[in-house]
């Protein structure tokens, strides 16, 4: 049936169902009666006018076969018969009398105009859906069945649009229409709004619940942003929309949903931890010339860069903490940026600046190229959403399909290097691009890829698109790639900007002012030692600074604060040696905990404020899961109270500075709650290189004491936060990214060889961990299942199946001590993964369709996290696999979730390994494992039905 026709249908369904919500006098019916002054007479004669009508636009489907979605709406008609009897039955009980929707009441009681109120608004999502269906099953056998559907739909708006406006107009009448389908269309907009029509078909298009709308908005997903050879159509991006209002309506928050598939943890952490400049430092930076008294220039002037072609690259570059990532951070705030950059930009193209602050103490994607092109992609569609047909055309595709959307899962790799590609195609040609990098030298790569990776950008853009300025340290690769272009180094040129700020923190301290009054000529004098033996260097110049301000807080002279500074070094590392032995010796131990757990958790996420608060509370101190049923930071106003939660951090904030003298600080929580927001971290890269030098290292772990694991200490403190309180608030996703997967991938590192105690505490905080989420999924589910909430595509879990995915091998060994028969509690089937299959697999394979996963592994968070693990855990996860076959634990084969599909464990495996790039000594090793497993079961199936039939034999000797 070809769309229009069905559309007919669908609209004198709708028209009929309108007209009954309006007899019912429903605030949901559009309805428009061409007189107010009816009799239940005229009500009739509409009643089987509309029937008329429907019967009429529906006649086609009955001429031919009808799909299974025609049926649908063949069904939906014979509804709509049904309804108009029992109206007719009504009003025919009547006399010819004057209609009120207040009639109705007369001859039916108001649970039966209740209920058909339901019938007639469930009648109404059936006929749309059933409509939408009978289009996606038109373009069943074309080969770009997505663009297929999306002209379809696009032509059908544009004909509900068209014909409302003709009729609106009065400029033809119905009759005057070519083809019947537009002349039913015509006469049903006598009485309902095509515009609402419309809206109705977007908004089903996006939320239709039936199981077949689900799966057809999952099969377009898949054919358009999860299909690699997929290809746009040229038009979808170069003609214009054709509904104008509703494209102005709606691409700007499609892009915001887009800009979050590219968006990960801690986006914008890295800039939000970078100190502002104060008063008039760096300010310096946009003088056009920067000349020396004898006429030399000192640096390239900045102004006459940024107004210039595109090529060459500038560079800023600068000693270790020299103040590169706040000068950047200045430029990139100052309105004159964008002034001097229009002047490069000269015509009418957009002029887009984007900016990346790589950081090495972050998360992976602080510090990769992936996590550049995200940054840059999104900070692009942020600032121009009407890119976004061009710059990420399978999304957009998708969003033009089903015609709207809330969410869209996470950008893959793949996908992001796509739109960076045609980023850089669009500049020059649609846009001019500014980017800003800052810390090439903090990449996880080596700085030959970075390099190059400028270099691709810079080349790839049509003429003088790209314009790019990088900030680094004076690595010899950087400096041999960029020792001829336009450079600025940090720490020749700072001095006066190093006694503005001396002088800033010091007007701001109660204790340094008061000594001011008194020696106005040495704290003067102190103040521009503090600036010369900076040496140019502003992160030993803040650590240098905030000492002394304790100090003078703590009752210090002048001439004692004087003697501090000669006493510390000028050398950076020697500086946090010096500031770290000055820590008092109580203060200094819950400093070593801090510092140990920033360094562990910069593998998997950052540290969060609430946990460091916990960890400061709870270290050297006996943890009691009795005792932390209730805690301070457990309440709803931790999730739902910023001054509450700035409160908190202010605290945390001091307590960082008197347990690390600012080698630790906390990201500013801001006016938003976020996963972003009061972070701790080591305040610069030279911190933490510090920290992980050989002797400091050692001395931090002898400081923390010999039993004392940060990863179980984690899982500690994890159960701690993971309050009854809290638990209520967190939506499934959050409960699983915040909660379930942190702690059970810290207790993951926890090997079998560690001390006794231990291992009995990692049993404990876990037990009470998964018996508290176990309470909070009962509550929530109705079972202690964990489980999705999809019927027929999810398998169901138990904590100790997680347990086996994540290979934590203690809690394992220690659970089958108790009970041995908890390891032969999950089978493998459809519904359920075999506990061995989740140790052979592994926390890689956590599905969409499986335990509480929000679409595939998260980005955001976990796409690194997966390798982490597997890196860390390929040894434990072999010795899992081994103890559970020792143990009897029997699987040859798994079911594919929502398939009902039985494959071969193994080969399942090896496909998986293969395609996640597993290392093939660790792949050899796992199936040589299975194999070693499915000898033993044969032997062991042998031996019970050799004894089966000894035992049989006897029985009939006996007999």
């Amino acid at each position: 049936m070809d769309p229009m026709s069905a559309l007919a249908v669908a609209a004198a369904a709708i028209q009929f169902v309108d007209f009954g919500g309006s007899l019912l006098g429903k605030s949901w019916s559009r309805y428009k009666r061409a007189t107010s002054a009816e009799t239940t007479s005229d009500i009739s004669k509409q009643l089987s006018s509309l029937k008329v009508t429907l019967h009429d636009a529906s006649d086609r489907l009955l001429s031919q076969r009808p799909t299974i979605p025609e049926r649908q709406l063949l069904d939906a008609c014979a509804l709509c018969d049904k309804i108009e009897s029992e109206f007719q039955a009504a009003f025919g009980n009547a006399s010819n009398r004057s209609y009120s929707p207040s009639l109705v009441r007369r001859f039916w009681e108001q649970p039966k105009i209740d209920q058909m109120d339901v019938r007639l608004q469930a009648l109404k999502g059936l006929v749309m859906e059933a409509f939408i269906l009978c289009i996606w099953e038109d373009t069943r056998e074309s080969r770009k069945r997505d663009q297929q559907f999306t002209t379809q739909i696009t032509n059908v708006l544009d004909t509900l649009k068209r014909i409302e406006e003709k009729t609106i107009e009065q400029s033809q009448s119905y009759k005057e229409f070519p083809d019947r389908p537009a002349r039913s269309l015509a006469e049903v907009s006598n009485h309902i709004s095509l515009a609402d029509m419309a809206d109705y078909v977007r908004s089903t298009l996006a939320f239709g619940d039936q199981k077949a709308m689900r799966e057809m908005r999952s099969d377009l997903q898949k054919a358009t942003i999860a299909n690699m050879d997929w290809k746009p159509d040229p038009s979808m991006s170069s003609e214009p929309w054709p509904h104008e209002t509703f494209m102005d309506r709606n691409i700007s928050s499609v892009a915001r949903i887009v800009c979050e598939s590219f968006h990960f943890e801690a986006f914008e952490a890295r800039e939000a931890a970078i100190a502002d400049s104060i008063m008039q430092t760096y300010s310096w930076i946009y003088d056009r010339h920067p000349i020396r008294p004898d006429g030399e220039p000192v640096w390239s002037s900045f102004p006459d860069w940024l107004e210039g072609p595109s090529d060459p690259t500038y560079w800023i570059t600068g000693k270790p903490g020299s103040g590169k990532s706040t000068i950047l951070k200045h430029i990139l705030k100052n309105p004159a940026l964008r002034d001097h950059l229009g002047k490069w930009a000269r015509d009418d193209r957009p002029l887009v600046i984007a900016s990346y602050y790589a950081w090495n103490a972050g998360t992976t994607l602080q510090k990769s190229i992936q996590g550049l092109k995200r940054t840059l992609l999104s900070q692009v569609l942020a600032q121009y959403p009407g890119l976004l047909p061009m710059l990420v055309p399978r999304r957009w595709a998708y969003f033009m399909a089903i015609q709207g959307v809330l969410e869209m899962g996470n950008a893959s790799d793949w996908e992001v290097d796509e739109s960076f590609g045609i980023l850089l195609s669009l500049a020059g040609k649609n846009i001019y691009l500014a980017i800003f990098i800052d810390g090439l030298d903090e990449f996880d790569v080596h700085p030959k890829e970075v390099v190059s990776l400028i270099e691709v950008i810079s080349s790839a853009s049509s003429g003088d698109g790209v314009k790019i300025c990088v900030a680094s340290r004076p690595w010899v690769e950087f400096d041999d790639a960029y020792r001829d272009v336009p450079k600025l180094q940090m720490d020749l040129f700072t001095h006066a900007d190093m006694k503005t700020y001396v002088l800033y923190n010091f007007s701001g301290c109660r204790a340094l002012s008061d000594l001011r009054k008194l020696y106005p000529i040495e704290t003067a004098q102190l103040e521009q030692d503090i600036a010369q033996k900076a040496n140019g260097v502003f992160i030993w110049l803040k650590v240098v600074v905030d000492a002394l301000m304790e100090s003078a807080t703590e009752g210090a002279g002048i001439s004692e604060l004087q003697g501090i500074l000669e006493s510390l070094p000028s050398n950076i590392s020697q500086l946090y040696d010096a500031i770290w032995a000055r820590i008092p010796e109580h203060n200094r131990r819950r400093g070593a905990v801090l510092l140990r757990l920033v360094q562990i958790t910069a593998d998997y996420c950052q540290l969060n404020w609430s946990l460091a608060w916990l960890a400061d509370e709870y270290a050297f101190r006996q943890y009691d899961d009795i005792a932390t049923e209730h805690t301070m930071i457990s309440g709803v106003s931790m999730e739902t109270d910023v001054a509450f939660v700035n409160d908190f951090c202010a605290i945390l904030k001091r307590k960082l500075a008197s347990r690390t003298r600012g080698l630790l600080e906390i990201g500013r929580p801001g006016n938003t709650i976020g996963t972003n927001e009061g972070v701790v971290n080591f305040t610069h890269r030279t911190a933490q290189d510090w920290a992980r030098g050989n002797e400091v290292l050692d001395g931090l772990i002898q400081q923390c004491g010999d039993s004392f694991d940060p990863y179980l200490f984690l899982v500690e403190m994890f159960t701690i936060w993971l309050t009854p309180e809290r638990l209520q608030l967190m939506s499934k996703t959050h409960l699983w990214e915040k909660a379930i997967e942190p702690t059970l991938w810290y207790g993951s590192r926890i090997t079998t060889s560690g001390p006794s105690q231990n291992i009995d505490k990692l049993v404990r905080a876990l037990d009470v961990f998964g018996a508290r989420v176990d309470v909070a999924l009962a509550q929530r589910n109705g079972r202690s299942v964990w489980t999705g909430s999809i019927p027929l595509t999810i398998r169901e879990n138990d904590f100790v199946g997680l347990a086996a995915r994540f290979a934590i091998l203690p809690y394992l060994q220690a659970k089958a001590a108790e009970d041995e028969r908890i390891l032969f509690r999950l089978r493998g089937t459809s519904r359920t993964p075999g506990i061995l299959e989740s140790a052979v697999l592994g926390y890689r394979e956590l599905r969409e369709d499986e335990t509480f996963t929000p679409g595939s592994i998260s980005t955001r968070t976990t796409r690194k996290n997966q390798d982490i693990h597997c890196i860390h855990a390929a040894p434990l996860r072999l010795e899992t696999v081994r103890f559970l076959i020792d143990q009897g634990v029997e699987q040859y084969s798994m079911s594919i979730p929502g398939k009902w599909e039985t494959v071969s464990l193994r080969e399942e495996a090896r496909k998986i390994m293969a395609v996640q790039n597993v290392p093939t000594g660790f792949q050899a090793k796992m199936f040589q494992l299975l194999g070693d497993g499915l000898r033993v079961s044969l032997r062991m199936a042998a031996m019970r039905l050799k004894l089966t039939k000894l035992e049989l034999k006897a029985m009939k000797s006996r007999r």
